[in-house]
């Protein structure tokens, strides 16, 4: 993922870059929040820093949140588990899925913040939420990247996550495994 302004990273200067069969295709963050169907107004290209996490975590789960132990399983309300698996699995990639990570928590509690009225919990200003096409496209990058970094040898994948970007690229599909 390339930007305009590498330091000021804004999601409609940013361009997800990638070679397919020797190919180079090039689709700006914009074209990438509406093929999946995204907000495109928030620029942040990141997840911010979120003061009210504990409290969050503390409304929704069993205990307190620690992302080192906090588990989906902690959660109480059976649909917010399902969204946060769905989350991992999907939109992060996170090889991972049965813990419960900042960046998680953070996302969820920008999903339900207008559903739920938790007047205790301190939450960044409306500005800074993230554009979810950026924070996604960042992850495929670090996917794309792990298997150069990681040394196991457990086979990653992201299903049918890339067909829609492949399809928008004119990629043929036809011989794809």
């Amino acid at each position: 993922v390339y930007y305009t302004h590498e330091r000021a990273k804004r999601a409609s200067e940013g361009v997800l870059t990638f070679f397919i069969r020797g190919i180079c295709h090039r689709v700006p963050l914009s074209t990438l929040c509406t093929i999946y169907g995204f907000e495109n107004e928030r620029q942040h290209a990141f997840v911010p820093d979120f003061a009210g996490i504990s409290t969050f975590g503390g409304h929704i789960a069993t205990g307190f949140f620690d992302s080192a132990k906090t588990l989906q399983t902690d959660i109480r309300h059976p649909t917010l588990r399902y969204f946060m698996k769905v989350l991992a699995n999907t939109l992060l990639c996170k090889m991972e899925p049965s813990k419960v990570r900042v960046q998680e928590l953070t996302l969820v509690y920008y999903a339900v913040r207008s559903l739920v009225h938790m007047g205790d919990v301190e939450e960044p200003a409306d500005d800074v939420w993230p554009n979810i096409g950026a924070i996604f496209a960042e992850h495929l990058v670090k996917l794309k990247m792990k298997p150069f970094k990681s040394k196991g040898r457990k086979k990653e994948t992201v299903g049918s996550l890339l067909t829609p970007i492949f399809i928008h690229c004119g990629v043929p599909l036809d011989d794809a495994e």
